[in-house]
């Protein structure tokens, strides 16, 4: 997937520029940039931790065009064995706070060779000593090293005076990157019209049968079914099937339009 709004490539600078939380309005496509991001920190010297993803973020990612052989999932269900070949060969690491903060006091994780750390969804490090630990001994045995961390929670640090600095202070970032929906650059590229394109494909020979089949079956069960109850005699007339659905259709769409549609 690339890059969707012309914005996005300026959001990219900014993240890759610096160590810094980035906040994103929602909807405004924070997976792409995220993806984005680990596709430019695949590179052969490069060991890059991602932490905090949740299942879906993960499945979002193995499923683009990336290079599978360099993304690696550290759960419970790999031996120690297995976990520490993989924190020693390059590539994008995705793995829990607990497990990182256990192989790291253990030394299983080569703590000096790690190029970054990307943090996920970070407004929940108010929550989640796990991560924050982690982060705390991590940046005490790595100076060099980046983080960078992301969230479209807005509404988080709206909730308390201070909540804000003390997110930037948990997470070690230097700084704090607002990207809402007003922002210049992205009002302008959001303003833009949005092009519809409409594509009708027609009814193969057997799927017209099919259709013909169905409409003729279902007039046929109508009118057995009057035939079945004389008390409905007095919607005979309305017994075509086009005329019922005809009906229910444009009843419904004058209770949600203000103006009336003019029945043929």
């Amino acid at each position: 997937m690339e890059l969707v709004l012309p914005c996005h490539n300026e959001i990219l600078k900014s993240i890759l520029a610096e160590d810094a939380l980035s906040v994103f309005g929602a909807g405004l496509g924070i997976e792409v940039v995220e993806l984005q991001v680990i596709k430019m920190m695949q590179t052969p010297r490069n060991i890059v931790f991602v932490l905090n993803a949740r299942d879906e973020d993960r499945h979002f990612f193995m499923n683009k065009n990336i290079k599978k052989d360099e993304i690696k999932i550290v759960d419970s269900k790999l031996s120690v064995k297995a976990r520490t070949n993989s924190y020693m060969n390059p590539g994008i690491v995705f793995i829990s706070p607990r497990i990182f903060i256990y192989d790291m006091l253990v030394r299983k994780i080569p703590v000096h060779f790690i190029t970054g750390l990307l943090v996920f969804n970070a407004h929940e490090i108010e929550n989640n000593m796990h991560l924050e630990f982690c982060l705390k001994i991590f940046r005490e045995n790595n100076k060099l090293a980046f983080i960078k961390a992301f969230t479209e929670s807005v509404s988080f640090f709206r909730r308390e005076f201070n909540l804000t600095s003390r997110v930037l202070r948990k997470l070690h970032a230097k700084n704090l990157l607002l990207w809402p929906r007003f922002h210049v650059k992205i009002a302008q590229d959001l303003k833009n019209d949005i092009d519809v394109v409409e594509i009708s494909v027609s009814l193969t020979k057997s799927q017209t049968i099919v259709q013909t089949s169905l409409m003729n079956l279902l007039s046929q069960c109508l009118q057995n079914f009057v035939k079945s109850a004389p008390e409905l005699s007095i919607y005979k007339h309305l017994l075509t099937l086009d005329h019922i659905i005809s009906r229910e259709f444009f009843k419904f769409v004058h209770s949600m339009c203000a103006t009336p549609i003019l029945k043929s």
